[in-house]
C-alpha cells in the first residue's frame, strides 16, 4: 500500500503552459489525503517562488525544496543540507573579482548579487519573482542552501574549482548548486525514515532528468507524458500529459484514489 506520494513542480504539478496547477491534480490529492496518504511536493523552488505561484496552499503535507536541500512540513524543519562554509567563502571570492549573477537560496530569503539581460529574461520564462539585490557579504553570514549561477561553461569552470563539496545541474544559462550531501533522493530518505515508510511504500512523480534520483528512492516511479525520454526510461509507468489530467490518471491507475 503506497503510504506518501512525492510530485515534482514545474511540468508535473504546474502547468506553464496554462499557468497553475490542473484542478484535477489538487482534487486528486485531495482525495488521496483522504485516504490516508501523505502529499509532499518536490521541487527546486524556493518558498517565495512557491508563495508567488501561490501553490503553497495546495493540499500537501509538507516539502522538498531547493532539490532536495531543505525539506519541511508545516510545523517543522525535517531535514537541511547548507552548502559547507568553505565552498562559500570560495564563491565568495570568486565572485569580489568576478561580479557574476548568481541566485542565493536561504531557509527563507533568496536575492541575487547583480542583474543582467539574461537573468531577467529567465526568470520571465519561469515565472520567478526577481529577487531582491543585496550585498555580497551576506552570504558570508547565512547559510545558503543553493545558489544558481549564470555563467557559460567556461566561466564556471572558473568558479567551480574552488568548490569541492558541491553537485551541479545545468539549466540552459544557469546551473543549480547544492551541496554534495543533498538532493531529492536525500530528502525523500530522510522523510521515509521519520516516519517508518518501506520504500515500496513511496510514490514518486517527475517529468526531468533531476526527478530521476527522487524516483528510484521510490518503490513506484511514475513519469509524466510530457517528461523527458531519460525519464520515461527511468520510469515504472508513464502517465497522460500535464495538461490532460496526468495526475489524476496516475492515481486512478495505482488505486490511490
Amino acid at each position: 500500500m503506497i503510504k506518501a506520494v512525492f510530485l515534482d513542480m514545474d511540468d508535473t504539478l504546474y502547468s506553464h503552459t496554462k499557468g497553475g496547477i490542473p484542478s484535477s491534480a489538487i482534487e486528486a490529492m485531495k482525495q488521496a489525503g483522504n485516504n490516508g496518504i501523505k502529499i509532499y511536493g518536490a521541487t527546486g523552488r524556493h518558498k517565495e517562488e512557491l508563495r508567488m505561484l501561490k501553490v503553497e496552499d495546495i493540499p500537501v503535507d509538507g516539502w522538498v525544496t531547493v532539490n532536495g536541500a531543505y525539506s519541511y512540513e508545516k510545523d517543522r524543519v525535517l531535514d537541511a543540507h547548507p552548502i559547507q562554509e568553505e565552498d562559500i567563502r570560495n564563491l565568495y571570492a570568486f565572485l569580489k573579482e568576478h561580479p557574476y549573477p548568481v541566485v542565493f537560496l536561504e531557509a527563507e530569503k533568496m536575492y541575487i548579487n547583480v542583474y543582467d539581460d539574461l537573468v531577467q529574461k529567465d526568470m520571465d520564462k519561469i515565472h520567478t519573482p526577481y529577487p531582491d539585490i543585496l550585498p555580497l557579504e551576506r552570504i558570508l553570514e547565512h547559510p545558503i542552501y543553493q545558489c544558481v549561477p549564470y555563467v557559460n561553461e567556461e566561466v564556471w569552470k572558473q568558479m567551480s574549482a574552488s568548490l569541492h563539496h558541491i553537485h551541479a545541474t545545468r539549466w540552459n544559462i544557469a546551473l543549480d548548486v547544492i551541496d554534495s550531501d543533498a538532493g531529492k533522493d536525500v530528502g525523500i530518505r530522510k522523510i521515509r525514515e521519520i516516519y517508518h515508510w518501506k520504500r515500496e511504500e513511496i510514490m514518486a512523480i517527475g517529468d526531468g532528468p533531476n526527478d530521476i534520483s527522487m524516483m528510484k528512492e521510490a518503490g513506484i516511479a511514475v513519469c509524466m507524458g510530457n517528461g523527458t525520454k531519460s525519464c520515461k526510461e527511468a520510469a515504472d509507468y508513464v502517465t497522460d500529459v500535464i495538461d490532460c489530467d496526468g495526475i489524476m490518471k496516475a492515481f486512478r491507475y495505482f488505486q490511490l484514489i
